[in-house]
């Protein structure tokens, strides 16, 4: 099974610049990088692409050679509208589904998404159905992923998969490999 969280931080829409946070290395319509970006942000845009394709290319390989496969990244992320992502979503074997990282008790709500084939997560995902702005899971209004820290961007301490979220995959990717394996040896017995 490959899991693959591709690097967001070149296509993150958290980019903005102007004290909220780095600046924007692209858009909706410069999608692989913004025209006149300094050297420095010029390469991030590249390596961002770069791993970009070789995530689509590996996420197809899966697919034609039958191995689960999830891809994670942020929901806003513009990874997401990327032609070569855009192109996997439309595949019969692909599904995607969001969670939500409050639904893990986490004070923001960092909604995540995950692209899979071969395995089905969903039912690891929880969403948040907040009412008049406060979190369906905790009652209090989410923090909002905006600024620093300790001179540490907030989406950078936001990163890490909340523990419980990790252990619901785990378990499931688990059951779903033993299953397919399962299954694969009874076809070979039965022959």
């Amino acid at each position: 099974m490959v899991w693959i969280g591709t690097p967001r931080s070149s296509w993150s829409r958290a980019r903005r610049g102007g004290g909220y946070g780095p600046p924007p290395l692209r858009d909706n319509t410069f999608l692989w990088g913004l025209p006149d970006l300094s050297e420095s942000d010029a390469h991030k845009a590249h390596v961002g692409n770069v791993l970009l394709k070789f995530t689509a290319a590996v996420f197809r390989l899966c697919i034609q050679l039958r191995i689960p496969v999830v891809l994670e990244n942020p929901l806003t992320s513009m990874l997401w509208v990327s032609p070569p992502i855009r192109h996997l979503l439309q595949h019969r074997h692909v599904m995607h589904e969001y969670t939500d990282f409050c639904q893990e008790g986490c004070p923001y709500r960092k909604r995540t998404q995950l692209m899979f084939a071969f395995l089905d997560v969903r039912q690891c995902c929880r969403q948040c159905h907040s009412k008049r702005g406060a979190c369906s899971f905790t009652g209090r209004p989410h923090e909002q992923l905006v600024g620093t820290r300790g001179g540490v961007f907030l989406t950078k301490l936001a990163e890490p998969y909340p523990p419980s979220l990790c252990k619901r995959l785990a378990s499931s990717i688990g059951f779903s490999i033993c299953a397919t394996l399962s299954n694969s040896l009874n076809n070979l017995f039965n022959r």
